[in-house]
């Protein structure tokens, strides 16, 4: 939702089906004796003895930072990977069916019991921990004045989460309005702003400075917070910045919605992408590269799309045959066509053949994509070993995140 990363779904967290794993089934092993405790713990055996091979293992959302990225598994588990390491647990996630970073890094998952959790840096109160200031942070998660949570996202120094029965809170850096609460003043409260006056909010996309979120029934787009490119579909000259919320003009029918750093994206019900913003890398899908600007643009995909992500220059969209389509930035192969030329229009991400993704996420420079049947895909920018196959080698294609099982 990286993160400034907006998620997929908007909004994934995060635009993502959820498919049952009922494990390998096996013959029961008379002579098996139950590992201590007798838990599955994802390593192709049968820890607990039921004759079923790693169930509720699949991978079922992923998140990004900068380096690495956090996934959750279908029984709640986290693990992560990058960094210069490669697939390993993530301590304090045991219950966890959402999950959401920001690029400065955080991170923060939403438990089964309707309870909200974060870690990471605080220099702006982007955990929501009641405190800040600069060399602040959390190695351990620590609880965020939250129930009865719905959705959260995160994106930059900032943090937005949907609560029963339908209101949205954000907090953390402020410094262009983007909590949208009328001010610019940081929100270090352990009871979170909340953004007035809006109800039936769906998933919020946060990104660096800005943020957006599809309100009720209609699917209305409402966004605030930094306006300097057109990032909020309204004219810059004359907004350079919305401190509320604030309804897009002609943004009816809005099924999901990405925010990245100067530019925004959303799908329609309708399966087209549009887009506004800085397109001086082609993040708009439209090519040659220019200044952009406020007016959506039509995006350019081949087929139907159900759901968007878009980080820094690059975006990339999920469609409806559970495909992934890229465009944008592509120095580093953030595209996925197996390429390296920059920008790139859109097009099919290349090694996702027969593959049907659930979710897409676009980090900084990278992507990765949840597959339907539990794995993870991942291609570009790979410095840090973000893309999970145990390699520092860039990747212009999709790869598979090795150590998952």
């Amino acid at each position: 939702m990286d993160a400034g990363t907006a998620m997929d779904g908007g909004a994934v967290p995060m635009d993502s089906g959820v498919v049952g794993d009922v494990g390998v089934v096996d013959a029961p092993d008379a002579g098996c004796i139950p590992a201590v405790p007798s838990d599955e713990v994802c390593n192709s055996r049968d820890d607990d003895c039921d004759g079923r091979t790693d169930e509720g293992c699949d991978i079922v959302a992923v998140s990004t930072t900068v380096s690495q990225v956090f996934a959750i598994r279908e029984n709640g588990s986290g693990v992560y990977w990058g960094a210069g390491r490669p697939v390993r647990p993530m301590d304090g996630v045991a219950d966890a069916w959402e999950i959401a970073s920001g690029t400065s890094p955080h991170i923060c998952f939403a438990s089964r019991a309707g309870q909200m959790r974060c870690r990471g840096d605080n220099q702006y109160s982007q955990l929501g921990i009641g405190r800040s200031g600069p060399g602040e942070a959390e190695l351990e998660f620590a609880e965020v004045g939250l129930t009865g949570l719905l959705r959260i996202s995160a994106g930059g120094s900032q943090t937005c989460a949907v609560t029963r029965p339908s209101n949205l809170w954000c907090w953390g850096n402020n410094d262009d309005g983007q909590i949208g609460d009328g001010t610019r003043v940081l929100r270090s409260s352990p009871t979170p702003v909340s953004v007035p006056a809006m109800t039936a909010v769906a998933i919020p996309a946060v990104g660096d400075h800005h943020a957006c979120t599809v309100i009720g029934l209609d699917g209305e787009l409402w966004c605030w917070g930094s306006n300097s490119s057109g990032q909020l579909g309204l004219d810059p000259s004359t907004t350079p910045s919305a401190l509320l919320p604030t309804r897009i003009p002609g943004m009816t029918g809005v099924g999901s919605v990405c925010a990245a750093d100067m530019h925004t994206c959303v799908t329609f019900r309708s399966g087209a992408v549009r887009c506004w913003g800085a397109n001086d890398a082609g993040q708009l899908g439209v090519l040659p590269t220019g200044p952009g600007g406020y007016l959506p643009v039509d995006a350019g995909i081949n087929g139907t799309a159900v759901g968007v992500s878009c980080s820094q220059a690059s975006t990339c969209a999920r469609m409806f045959d559970g495909s992934v389509q890229c465009w944008g930035y592509n120095d580093l192969g953030q595209a996925g066509n197996g390429t390296f030329d920059t920008p790139a229009p859109p097009g099919p991400v290349r090694g996702l053949s027969g593959e049907y993704a659930i979710q897409v996420v676009v980090g900084t420079w990278f992507a990765c994509a949840v597959l339907d049947s539990g794995g993870v895909m991942c291609w570009g920018f790979n410095e840090d070993a973000q893309l999970g196959d145990e390699s520092f080698e860039h990747r212009p294609g999709a790869v598979r995140v090795r150590g998952l099982r």
